[in-house]
């Protein structure tokens, strides 16, 4: 590896993709048992409007994830230097 952050760049390092734990493991698949035993129990409008909801939420949870990544890798950035100098 040339440097960590070209790697990060290039997405030869994915740490999103890697199962965190048993935990989450369990909640994503109790979240799509639940996701998909409520689909069953809607009619057409109202699985247009979860739906659409559905998305907005995940919208939502990757623009916040992503900006945790983005402030965790700044915070690393400033101790390293810190230490560093």
């Amino acid at each position: 590896m040339e440097n960590i952050i070209s790697e990060l760049w290039y997405g030869r390092i994915r740490p999103t993709e890697k199962t965190a734990n048993a935990e989450i493991l369990e909640l994503e698949n109790l979240l799509s048992r639940n996701y998909h035993d409520l689909m069953k129990t809607l009619d057409e409008e109202q699985k247009s409007i979860f739906e659409k909801y559905t998305e907005n939420a995940n919208e939502n949870l990757c623009l916040n994830c992503e900006k945790a990544f983005y402030d965790g890798f700044c915070l690393c950035a400033k101790l390293l230097t810190e230490a560093l100098s």
